[in-house]
């Protein structure tokens, strides 16, 4: 029982993650390096909570609420200016997980920088409504979109190239198709040249909550479960924060709930790299799993059998296939 167990364990973490068969033991997911950039965005988030509650005006009268398209807060520029660094940073740091996909992974965060870019400048100059606001606001929801199918295909990417599938140049043309297509049904009823009864800035939530749920099956599929669970968990308290509109938030001058929605945002992201890196590790690891591999080679395997054997007394019923040796 002890060969086996030890032999079984050994077997589980040679294998690749999608390879393994029920039954058999797990990579744990503590083994997995948690990179720099993801405990700098959790951080990140972190303050900017902290000084959200901060600087809020815990008992005072209600006023009227200073969100919307046309938010003029410090708190929510600021917090757009701060998204758009960390998705550029994490563009420039994003792990090699081949030619293709570490493009789309890149163009990824470049796109969802460039959106949370344009919102910093329409709330930062232009909130005001005109057409620069408007087009603002429109690049902002557009680009944000398509980022989204950007991501969610950039993790289909990672686990189907694992798996030796030869059509990820398709894949990743169907993401982005989906992704332009969907943008362009957003900017149409923003725009109110079509009507689907919600808003445009609806159906981007919606899309938002689509992708995140696409990624999700693909993250545990390539056995990354816990940064899954963290994708689920900080997107949910994003969506949660924007549309609860609590008090004080909701009238703040200085940081809106719109500012705290971007601070839970910050999350999200830090969330979905650490899932990306994850599962961009050689064969779902990382080196560290990698190191405890190497410590037991065959013949540590083969001389720890044969003194188990040994031990019981089955010298005669043992042979080593191959050298003759009994």
């Amino acid at each position: 029982a002890h060969t086996l167990s030890r032999a079984v364990r050994i077997s589980a973490f040679t294998r690749p993650v999608f390879q393994r068969r029920p039954g058999l033991a797990q990579i744990p997911e503590g083994m997995y390096k948690i990179q720099p950039e993801v405990i700098l965005g959790v951080a990140i988030s972190i303050c900017s909570f902290v000084i959200g509650f901060a600087v809020q005006d815990w008992g005072g009268p209600e006023r009227a609420p200073t969100g919307g398209k046309n938010d003029a807060t410090t708190g929510t520029w600021l917090t757009d200016y701060v998204l758009g660094l960390l998705c550029f940073l994490f563009a420039a740091l994003a792990p090699d997980a081949g030619l293709l996909t570490g493009w789309m992974i890149r163009a990824a965060f470049v796109v969802e920088a460039l959106s949370w870019s344009c919102g910093g400048v329409l709330h930062h100059f232009y909130f005001q409504n005109g057409s620069v606001h408007d087009a603002l606001w429109l690049a902002s929801l557009g680009l944000g979109t398509v980022a989204g199918f950007l991501k969610a295909g950039s993790v289909h990417l990672i686990v189907e190239s694992r798996e030796k599938v030869k059509s990820t140049s398709t894949i990743a043309i169907a993401y982005l198709a989906v992704g332009l297509l969907v943008t362009l049904l957003v900017l149409l009823v923003e725009s109110d040249v079509i009507s689907v009864g919600v808003a445009g800035w609806m159906l981007v939530a919606f899309t938002k909550l689509l992708v995140m749920l696409v990624m999700v099956f693909f993250g545990c599929r390539g056995g990354a479960r816990v940064a899954s669970v963290a994708v689920v968990l900080a997107g949910v308290l994003a969506m949660i924060l924007n549309m609860s509109k609590l008090a004080p938030f909701t009238w703040s001058p200085d940081f809106n709930d719109n500012a705290m929605f971007h601070s839970g945002w910050m999350l999200y992201i830090a969330m979905t790299m650490a899932l990306i890196t994850q599962l961009s590790e050689p064969e779902g690891g990382s080196r560290r799993q990698q190191q405890l591999v190497s410590y037991v080679s065959p013949q540590d395997l083969f001389d720890d059998v044969v003194g188990d054997v040994d031990e019981a007394g089955m010298k005669g019923f043992f042979c080593c296939t191959g050298c003759g040796n009994k």
